[in-house]
């Protein structure tokens, strides 16, 4: 299984909100779970909070999936 950051779209209220989360695929490289929470940008060394925000910086180049009951539709907003 792999994974990595992806932005999803969630409703509240009448607007959306946007998260970065994990995202994990099956063998086949289709989404098939997210984390329960947004990620934080956290790291036990300075190179370790680099990398993370790098990674998430590309997660806003991805399609940006839908939350909840929609997952893994695209958010066409």
């Amino acid at each position: 299984m792999s994974w990595n950051y992806r932005v999803l779209a969630s409703e509240h209220e009448g607007e959306v909100f946007f998260e970065i989360h994990e995202v994990y695929y099956d063998e086949e490289n289709n989404p098939i779970s997210y984390t329960a929470n947004p990620v934080a940008i956290s790291g036990s060394v300075l190179e370790e909070v680099k990398w993370v925000l790098e990674k998430m910086k590309e997660s806003l180049d991805r399609d940006v999936l839908l939350k909840g009951d929609k997952f893994p539709k695209k958010y066409n907003g």
